[in-house]
Parts: C-alpha cells; sequence; structure tokens
C-alpha cells in the first residue's frame, strides 16, 4: 500500500523506511473514527469537510511521517509501540477522567494528535 511512496524519501535509510511504513500502518489499521473526526473538525467559515474522503486523509498523514527527520520518526515509533501496548493515558482535564490511548494521527495543520476511543 504505502511502497509507491518510498521514492520520496531517499534521505531515510532502509530501517528508517521501515518504522515509517510501521507509523502509517499502525495509523490506517486502527484509526475507524475518520467521519466522525472530519465532521467536528469542519472549516466553520466554509462549512467544508477538513478532507474529502478517507484516502486523502491517509495520503496527508503520510506526507506528514515522510517529511519528519529521523529522530522524530524514532519518537513517534515508539510511541506507536507504546500506544498499542496499553501504556499511553489521555485525559479531559474538566473532569480528569484518564482514557487508554488507541490511535495517533496529524489533523490539517500538521499537528501530531494522541486520541483514545469513544
Amino acid at each position: 500500500m504505502f511502497n509507491n511512496q518510498f521514492y520520496k524519501m531517499e534521505k531515510h535509510n532502509n530501517e528508517t523506511k521501515l518504522k515509517i511504513k510501521n507509523i502509517l500502518m499502525f495509523i490506517v489499521n486502527n484509526f475507524d473514527e475518520f467521519e466522525r473526526m472530519n465532521s467536528f473538525n469542519k472549516d466553520k467559515i466554509h462549512d467544508d469537510l477538513v478532507f474529502n474522503n478517507k484516502k486523502e486523509f491517509i495520503e496527508h498523514n503520510k506526507k506528514c511521517v515522510i517529511k519528519m527527520n529521523k529522530d522524530d520518526i524514532d519518537f513517534l515509533n515508539i510511541l506507536c509501540e507504546k500506544i498499542q501496548n496499553r501504556e499511553i493515558l489521555t485525559t479531559d482535564m474538566e473532569y480528569c477522567t484518564e482514557w487508554v490511548a488507541n490511535v495517533i494521527y496529524f489533523n490539517k495543520y500538521e499537528e501530531l494528535v494522541i486520541a483514545h476511543p469513544r
């Protein structure tokens, strides 16, 4: 699925490319709230959806990961492993409730988001 994107990653060695692929597969396999996230994050001025479809969302996340430096990719790879092992929590400071994180993704501003299931 992601092999055709590797031509853009000449600056990365094979180990880093594998980590990138693992990160992207983690996002694709664990992000199941696309429609809900997309509708909640509409462009409020134009009432436009952030991404036209899930494929566009995945492509956006690929671009965000691929342009990261090696240290950031290493960090993100470890973060994905820790989320898979249920070692990362998120909280809502209003109620101070903690939830086990289950996925990461990059929003339209290329900011990393750590999410928990609803």
